[in-house]
């Protein structure tokens, strides 16, 4: 099975437009409409997910506490945050809990792709 590439975000435009470019890169991809969302999939079983893009502004539970989640958890692979406010005490945060990037919305596409090759460089070819 393909590596996987999986995108929480609470904005389903948002979600459409990444998922699309994701998918053009040969990516597969999974999006969530919320952090909850992507853990009722168990990601840790899902030795398949090569990065996970996550916004960090959402309800209920932010990308912050979702990355706090799934470290307590002992569940680690890239994470690219993106957020409105990249200098915010949230995204600080995000950072400590280990995001390989942290990107500002509306996110540069050709950031976003740059972050994408270097959080999965060791997986090789993606395609």
């Amino acid at each position: 099975m393909k590596p996987q590439i999986h995108i929480v975000d609470d904005d389903a435009d948002v979600r459409a437009s990444m998922s699309g470019l994701v998918s053009n890169l040969g990516w597969v991809v999974k999006t969530f409409s919320s952090a909850f969302a992507f853990l009722r999939t168990e990601p840790h079983e899902n030795t398949n997910l090569a990065c996970l893009i996550l916004d960090l502004e959402m309800p209920i539970m932010n990308g912050a506490e979702l990355q706090a989640t799934l470290k307590w958890q002992s569940v680690d692979f890239p994470t690219i945050v993106m957020t409105a406010n990249p200098e915010s005490v949230l995204s600080q945060r995000a950072r400590a809990e280990g995001a390989c990037a942290v990107l500002q919305k509306p996110c540069d596409m050709n950031k976003l792709v740059a972050h994408i090759h270097a959080a999965t460089a060791s997986l090789g070819e993606n395609t």
